[in-house]
This record gives structure tokens, sequence and C-alpha cells, in this order.
């Protein structure tokens, strides 16, 4: 794009160049040890701490989000435990710099 006035002066051409990013980061959760397994269920010890990480080829991660059990969802920083004997379900997502969940 460029502009000129009433007598013709125009100025350089500029231009701008934009990515369109529509797909979703890929996020992971990992344990710090290889976990027991019976039934399809997995059992850890409160030093078993999980991790999560997230890639996006475009635009990069904003930011991981997680839950465990009815908990809220909470900004994912470092590894984590879960404390408290019983049976959780861990969720998780990411968000890319353009919004993309």
């Amino acid at each position: 794009y460029y502009s000129y006035d009433v007598v013709g002066n125009t100025e350089q051409v500029k231009s701008f160049s934009v990515i369109v990013d529509t797909s979703p980061p890929s996020t992971d959760l990992t344990i710090s040890r290889d976990l027991f397994v019976k039934n399809n269920i997995a059992y850890a010890t409160t030093d078993d701490y999980f991790i999560l990480t997230s890639t996006d080829a475009l635009s990069g991660v904003k930011k991981i989000k997680y839950k465990i059990g009815e908990e809220p969802f909470t900004l994912y920083a470092l590894p984590f435990t879960i404390q408290n004997e019983g049976k959780y379900t861990i969720e998780y997502y990411s968000v890319d710099n353009v919004w993309n969940r």
C-alpha cells in the first residue's frame, strides 16, 4: 500500500505481512516415573509429580491450565504432585498467543 497527495507526490510502497493461525497447541502430560497400571487406572504416590508440556508451531504457547478432580482450572507453572489419597482425574489444555484452544 502507499499514498499520494493531490499534486502527485507519492510515498514508497509499504507492506504488511500476516500469518493466520487457526491451529490449537498440542499438550502432553508426563509423569516422573512409570506408574503401576491396573484395569486402565494408574496408581501414583504423593512423591510422583506430573509434568505438562505444550507446543505450538505458529504463534507459540501463551499458557497451560490444569485441574485436579473438582478443583477449578489453575495456571500451570511447575510440575505438581497430588497429596491426598483418592481417585482423581487430571484435565488440562493450552492456549496459544492468538487464543486458539
